[in-house]
């Protein structure tokens, strides 16, 4: 597992990533791999290159909310952010980031409290994952299925073939060839593709 750590401060830097070593240890993979980046821009640049389960960051970072880094990272990434900030302005968080995901915890800190969100940023980030790659299998489905109708279009057009009998000599080509019906339509497409 994967977490970025976003704060400004080195010591409350240290402090966060040994309890989130110590979360680590309570989790099924019981690791952790956590980076630290001590800007929103080193925060930005890390989190592109090293696809986080969970970002966190600590407000107030570079003087400011962190409101505005914390909705950009979690535009950027896809990945569930989670903003630490002080309980006095906790629930001004609350409203500059009501509707956008992320989850929010409260200094001072509360393990149990603090676990249970972190772990809540797993879980979405899990399913997240899950979703995608879902959307992926889709999409490519999609593409094929895009290709075959292509070929048969071609079929009808070239072959003067209805759209049935494309259909058939597109499925007995696959078979007799032990190919995939969109690795016969591409070899149909470059073939009367003109």
């Amino acid at each position: 597992m994967k977490l970025l750590l976003i704060c400004d401060r080195a010591d409350i830097s240290e402090k966060l990533t040994s309890v989130l070593a110590a979360w680590a240890e309570t989790q099924p993979e019981k690791t952790a791999r956590v980076f630290t980046a001590s800007s929103s821009v080193e925060g930005r640049s890390l989190a592109q290159d090293h696809d986080c389960d969970v970002i966190l960051l600590y407000s107030p970072l570079e003087g400011a909310l962190g409101d505005e880094p914390a909705v950009q990272l979690s535009r950027l990434t896809g990945a569930p952010v989670v903003v630490i900030t002080p309980e006095k302005v906790a629930e001004q968080m609350r409203e500059k980031l009501a509707g956008k995901g992320i989850l929010l915890a409260t200094t001072p800190l509360r393990k149990h409290e603090f676990f249970s969100t972190l772990t809540a940023g797993v879980v979405l980030s899990k399913r997240t994952r899950g979703l995608q790659e879902e959307n992926e299998r889709l999409r490519a489905k999609l593409s094929e299925q895009k290709t075959v109708e292509h070929a048969k279009l071609l079929l009808v057009e070239c072959l003067k073939l209805s759209e049935e009998q494309a259909h058939k000599y597109i499925e007995r080509e696959a078979m007799e060839l032990r190919e995939s019906r969109v690795e016969v339509a591409r070899r149909i497409i470059s073939t009367y593709q003109s």
